[in-house]
């Protein structure tokens, strides 16, 4: 037909991406590209098209023509990423720069990610080529684009309580062994802040059923993306992203009613602080935790950046602490900081206290070595 009418196709893990039904724009100029199809999903509600990812595919939203872009009919809509391929050199010099930047490992079967997570920013910052993109995001005074392209390309996938096993180690190993005293948590790589807020639910609803508890808690929360930082400190959700792992019981205790949003009360959202931070950068400024939670985020990095990681996590623990990272993620091969403790619920990585060069304990027993024997 010649409605202008765009039919959204569904990629595992990218959410929406337009694809039109027509091979030429209206007035025979060209292709429309596929970024600024993404413009119109964004653009229009969706969701009075039923649930685009319930029915995974056919979903079709009727748009106007004239409409190319942020800003209206975009000047360089011909000319975007997805209107032609990525050279295999100016791919591998985005792979180091996406490495170096953040610490991400793209393998060489993503560069459909680059399409489909660049291309609009592309279109809005009037770049026609990866190669050209680079050369401003490694230019002087590139750091607002920079911050863009790495926030594009970092995942955000997150929902509340998410694997509920390392709330439970929180609640029924962690939690004892603070009654009566102060607790600090790190919440790394936090997205949009149900992990630090599944924190905090669960040591009120701990303290609720024991009567006891740590004497005084802090939450610091992390994250590279400008933007999921933002969105965290907000607190407030919508109705999807609060039904993603959330009772009844925790949205009526734990949530105020905005409209069709939910925000958490202020009560809770005053025991988490939000600070930007890149893994591979100093820790140091955080100080020391009693517990870390850094869950599926090793998976993104090169070897040794795990190996490095792992080890600055290590100094910025408090003797004993404990490291709690994702099902598929461990220490082992990577450092001899930590011991693994397994439990019903799960494995938990405890902190080897350091070998005593004189001997003397300190109230702790000391660790051998083979040299001693």
């Amino acid at each position: 037909g010649g409605d202008g009418g765009v039919d959204l196709v569904l990629e595992r893990s990218l959410g929406c991406r337009g694809r039109p039904r027509h091979e030429e724009q209206p007035g025979g100029k060209g292709k429309m590209p596929p970024a600024h199809v993404k413009f119109f999903a964004h653009r229009f509600d969706i969701s009075q098209y039923d649930d685009p990812v319930k029915k995974a595919a056919g979903v079709r939203i009727p748009v106007a023509w004239p409409f190319f872009g942020p800003q209206g009919c975009h000047p360089i809509w011909s000319r975007t990423l997805a209107n032609r391929a990525i050279g295999v050199e100016e791919y591998r010099r985005f792979q180091r720069f996406l490495e170096q930047s953040a610490g991400i490992v793209l393998g060489d079967n993503k560069r459909y990610l680059v399409d489909s997570r660049l291309s609009a920013i592309m279109a809005e910052e009037g770049i026609a080529t990866l190669e050209e993109l680079l050369s401003r995001v490694e230019g002087v005074g590139a750091g607002a684009l920079r911050e863009k392209v790495i926030d594009a390309m970092t995942t955000n996938e997150t929902l509340w309580f998410r694997d509920r096993k390392p709330f439970q180690l929180l609640e029924q190993v962690i939690l004892p062994e603070f009654d009566g005293r102060p607790m600090r948590i790190w919440s790394a790589a936090c997205s949009s802040g149900q992990e630090p807020y599944s924190i905090v639910f669960t040591i009120e609803s701990y303290r609720e059923q024991h009567g006891g508890g740590p004497s005084r808690v802090e939450v610091v929360a992390t994250d590279l993306s400008p933007s999921m930082l933002e969105a965290a400190r907000r607190a407030e959700y919508d109705t999807l992203s609060i039904g993603r792992g959330l009772s009844e019981q925790h949205k009526e205790r734990f949530f105020d009613r905005k409209g069709d949003s939910w925000v958490v009360k202020p009560r809770y959202r005053r025991m988490v602080s939000f600070r930007r931070l890149n893994l591979q950068e100093s820790f140091a400024s955080l100080g020391h935790f009693d517990v870390i939670f850094c869950r599926n985020v090793l998976i993104y990095f090169s070897e040794e950046s795990k190996r490095d990681i792992l080890e600055r996590l290590a100094q910025a623990m408090n003797p004993d602490g404990y490291l709690i990272l994702g099902s598929s993620e461990s220490t082992a091969g990577y450092t001899r900081r930590y011991k693994t403790e397994r439990h019903p619920q799960g494995a938990l990585f405890r902190l080897v206290p350091p070998v005593e060069e004189s001997g003397a304990s300190s109230g702790r027993r000391r660790s051998f070595q083979l040299s001693d024997f």
